[in-house]
């Protein structure tokens, strides 16, 4: 089943074969991951753990508050399917670039379906702490990542260019029915 839980110090091995397989398809950042592609170059596994576990309330300078979750398959013998990071307020590069949410899935397990199901856990995360509408990005040329917004409600307002990675950006917005 598949189930959204915080990382934690047992899942270093996991997490650090997902940076890694990331690292031999050349893509050195990982959305949604908090981070996790900067373990070993900018610190430790032990200090990016006690980054997602800081209050989200209580972030440092020019950081937003934010909730760190990985998709699992099995919480007793997990395999880390994806990573998703929940931002719970936007600066102003979020509002233009990044959105609520970022998200990504394991190399070897893309085009699963595992997008749509972790955004609508992550959704459902945003949902139980009343967030009731969300701005989520994607690089124009991620037809993948698109249909999975769209699939999960995504209505395009527009698309911007980011002036630092010169990339043109999808902005949807997901508004959120109120759970039963």
């Amino acid at each position: 089943m598949l189930k959204l839980i915080t990382p934690n110090r047992t899942l270093e091995k996991e997490l650090m074969a997902y940076q890694q397989a990331f690292f031999r398809e050349n893509q050195k950042h990982i959305a949604g991951s908090g981070g996790l592609d900067r373990i070993n170059t900018n610190y430790s596994f032990q200090e990016w753990l006690k980054k997602i576990e800081e209050d989200p309330t209580n972030r440092k300078e020019g950081r937003v508050p934010a909730m760190q979750y990985a998709l699992v398959n099995d919480e007793n013998e997990p395999k880390i399917i994806g990573m998703l990071q929940l931002r719970l307020e936007l600066n102003d590069y979020l509002f233009r670039f990044g959105g609520h949410i970022g998200y990504s899935i394991h190399v070897s397990e893309r085009k699963k379906g595992y997008g749509s199901k972790l955004l609508s856990l992550g959704l459902d995360k945003a949902r139980d702490l009343k967030m009731d509408k969300l701005l989520i990005t994607c690089t124009k040329g991620n037809i993948g990542s698109a249909k999975v917004i769209e699939k999960n409600g995504g209505r395009l307002e527009n698309i911007l260019k980011d002036p630092q990675t010169k990339q043109e950006m999808k902005r949807y917005w997901i508004t959120l029915k109120k759970s039963e």
